[in-house]
């Protein structure tokens, strides 16, 4: 999509197909209508964050998009604190479908502020072309391994974590809204906390992420209240962790533009989250509910082997920032220069004047738009490797 539209169309095309589902579920009078706006909006849902981050990512320089994945990520873990609560409150005080013409409303808002406020540049013209940092289509499908893993695991236990809490937890149903506004807050405050640490740290932090969703299946797996709030807490801040750093990590190894990166870093994660239920409940139907925590753990525990036998040359070349890859970049360049003109003044007879490179007055100076001297420069730069 990006590459036939501008940004800012593919933006507003995917919210505003989200918002036409929306209207078809609310004005729904059949079963059939319903699952038709329901797959609609479910549809625009994965375009819209599948361009999202790239479409981020190029409004800045390359060395903020750790904070750009950031502060997506943020706004999203913020919408589901805020966002599930209130449509509970007005689906129960008035009726659902008032909920969903409010989330309708909300979404025609969207829709006339992405098309107004979002630049028009197109992904394969004058905006600015974002790519992988360190591109490695080994190192990218590791990245697929560990989101695939992570996400199985996740779905097929959380699909059922309702039932888990009060039939095998015992915790009353009453708690259980509480408990989820308690997750939704650790994890906004584990979004701020690692946005810091992805720059640097962009395999480290996936790696933290994996060890606290290990930690918390395991407190899941004793079957106790206390161990079941304990739970909540660990795994929304380190499923708001992981999230993050497997986004930023995607797009710093991504072997092609990062638009298609992030899409199929996306449809990587949907493919999971449409397994792990599948697993969850062939799971349930042979040995029961409790032990569901025990098969997310492994899973997560395959993926943090796997993150933990990434390439050590790689991670070194990930953990420089991008800005000071291309000043030791430019600085090597400068340096073979000046050895290559230190060798050719010495091979050169005595008295003759040095060949150089400057450009001479009878050639013809090539003028170049900006739009063209952009695209040069992106050019150069993926071929360096900064």
């Amino acid at each position: 999509v990006p590459r036939r539209w501008s940004r800012r169309a593919s933006v507003t095309g995917a919210v505003a197909l989200w918002t036409a589902g929306v209207v078809v579920a609310a004005s729904a009078e059949s079963v059939l209508q319903l699952g038709a706006g329901r797959v609609m909006s479910a549809a625009a849902h994965a375009l819209f964050w599948a361009i999202v981050a790239p479409t981020a990512a190029a409004l800045f320089a390359p060395h903020l998009r750790a904070r750009t994945v950031t502060a997506i990520m943020l706004g999203a873990s913020a919408a589901g604190v805020l966002g599930t609560p209130l449509v509970t409150l007005v689906s129960t005080s008035l009726d659902w479908r008032a909920s969903y013409w409010a989330l309708a409303g909300l979404g025609l808002v969207l829709t006339i502020t992405v098309a107004l406020t979002l630049p028009s540049a197109r992904a394969a013209g004058g905006g600015r072309i974002t790519r992988g940092d360190v591109p490695s289509g080994r190192a990218y499908a590791r990245v697929l391994a560990v989101t695939f893993l992570a996400a199985v695991g996740m779905s097929a236990t959380w699909t059922y974590i309702v039932p888990f809490f009060t039939n095998v937890a015992g915790l009353p149903a009453s708690m259980l809204p509480v408990l989820f506004a308690l997750g939704g807050t650790l994890a906004v405050a584990a979004t701020l906390l690692v946005g810091r640490f992805l720059a640097r740290y962009a395999v480290r932090t996936v790696a933290v992420g994996a060890g606290m969703l290990v930690l918390a299946w395991g407190l899941l797996a004793l079957g106790q209240d206390w161990s079941a709030v304990a739970f909540q807490a660990t795994q929304a801040a380190g499923w708001a962790v992981l999230v993050a750093a497997l986004l930023n990590w995607a797009m710093r190894h991504t072997p092609w533009r990062t638009e298609m990166g992030a899409a199929t870093y996306t449809v990587t994660m949907n493919a999971g989250a449409a397994v792990g239920p599948l697993l969850g409940a062939a799971v349930v139907a042979t040995v029961g509910t409790r032990w569901l925590p025990l098969v997310s753990l492994a899973l997560t525990t395959l993926a943090g082997i796997v993150v933990a036998t990434a390439d050590r040359e790689m991670l070194r070349m990930v953990a420089v920032p991008r800005h000071v890859r291309a000043m030791r970049q430019r600085a090597a360049v400068q340096a073979r220069l000046a050895r290559l003109a230190a060798l050719q003044a010495a091979r050169s007879p005595a008295g003759a004047p040095a060949r150089t490179h400057a450009r001479t007055p009878s050639r013809r100076a090539v003028r170049l738009t900006p739009d063209q001297l952009r695209d040069h420069r992106a050019e150069w730069t993926r071929r360096a490797g900064f």
